[in-house]
């Protein structure tokens, strides 16, 4: 899937060439380590240091089927000396559980918020764009400091508008248990002196803290 997105962005900066956009967006690939204090993973992308906080499922009955409600929290440092201004895509991000359920994808995700860090409304192909057109979504994050992004499904959108398995059992809502999730998404960041990055990301085998049933 990184490989897929950088292709993406690297049609969308031709394309940007060729309209004559006055800045050069610069992709990279975020780098994965692991906090040797506390051992939560990390991913370095750019002048940011990516970790999650939160991996949190609700499971709500509608009708005849479960409803799947996450909520995912990421913290994110600017590990930099300057300040960076930071938004993530939401038409990037895909989370799935260990027993291959979908939690996000694209294009599912409209209906998806966040707070602490604004969402990007550009499709994939498009996320350079949020430069321009969304640049008063951008959120700064002064140096050595860290903000905290929560995305969840919308809970002020009507439930046939969420993530829903047919379940006429129940089963799944009292069986789905899973343990960890694979996490990838993207997350776009002006730097020092303009520099403008889209940076996919990913984690793997990411624990779930909590699953909550309604």
């Amino acid at each position: 899937m990184i490989n897929t997105k950088k292709r993406s962005v690297f049609a969308v900066l031709g394309l940007a060439i060729g309209m004559a956009i006055a800045f050069a967006v610069s992709p990279a690939l975020a780098e994965p380590g692991q906090n040797g204090q506390t051992g939560v993973p990390v991913v370095k992308a750019g002048p940011l240091e990516i970790s999650p906080s939160r991996v949190k499922l609700v499971l709500s009955k509608s009708g005849t089927g479960t409803c799947f409600l996450p909520v995912i929290r990421l913290k994110i440092k600017n590990a930099s000396a300057s300040d960076a201004r930071i938004i993530l895509f939401k038409n990037s991000f895909q989370v799935i559980d260990e027993l291959d359920y979908t939690w996000f994808n694209p294009p599912g995700n409209r209906y998806l918020t966040s707070g602490g860090v604004a969402l990007s409304e550009m499709q994939d192909g498009q996320f350079a764009e949020s430069f321009t057109k969304e640049k008063d979504k951008f959120v700064t994050v002064p140096p050595q400091q860290t903000v905290e992004a929560q995305i969840l499904t919308d809970p002020a959108e009507l439930p046939v508008r969420h993530k829903k398995v047919e379940d006429k059992g129940s089963e799944m809502l009292q069986t789905h248990r899973p343990k960890t999730v694979a996490l990838s998404a993207s997350i776009g960041i002006i730097g020092l002196d303009n520099t403008l990055q889209i940076v996919p990301f990913s984690f793997s085998d990411l624990p779930v803290t909590e699953i909550t049933v309604k």
